[in-house]
């Protein structure tokens, strides 16, 4: 075996053997290079890095692509079966609500902006302005709002 093969072995085991929770790769990295320090230099990391986005990310991690480094929660596996698919499919949806959300909640802010901007432009409909810069703050609170309690049932699930 080649050195990639057997980074890729060891690396896999690694990933299989730890929970990963809201990390960047460079922390998952870091995790495993304090437990196998011989694996710590450039050309490893490059290798483990291509190995782990483009075979393990999709199999073992779901990827918050909302935030930039990328941030990864493993998929986790439970005793039975079908509870571990439908658990894996609720983390999946939860998931995926929360990026759409997040991009609503970028909108919104970016929509916020355009509007106190039209407010100072257009005095004269300052009061149906400030009737629509309310509307988005409150929706900036529902959304920020419904974030949370996903986040947070997200947490209840992997605990």
């Amino acid at each position: 075996m080649d050195r990639k093969q057997v980074l890729e072995i060891v690396f896999l085991s690694f990933i299989k053997e730890n929970r990963f929770i809201d990390q960047d790769f460079k922390s998952i990295w870091n995790t495993f290079v304090e437990k196998r320090k011989r694996s710590d230099n450039e050309i490893n990391f490059s290798l483990a890095y291509f190995y782990f986005r483009n075979t393990l990310e999709d199999e073992y991690f779901f990827v918050d692509r909302s935030k930039v480094p990328f941030r990864y929660t493993s998929i986790f596996q439970f005793k039975e079966t079908s509870t571990s698919y439908n658990l894996n499919e609720a983390y999946r949806k939860i998931y995926k609500a929360i990026e759409t959300l997040a991009d609503d909640f970028k909108r919104n802010k970016v929509e916020l902006s355009v509007l106190n901007t039209y407010s100072e432009e257009f005095p004269l409909i300052y009061d149906k302005l400030d009737h629509l810069i309310f509307k988005r703050q409150q929706l900036e609170v529902e959304i920020q709002s419904k974030i949370n309690v996903l986040n947070d049932l997200l947490k209840e699930l992997t605990t």
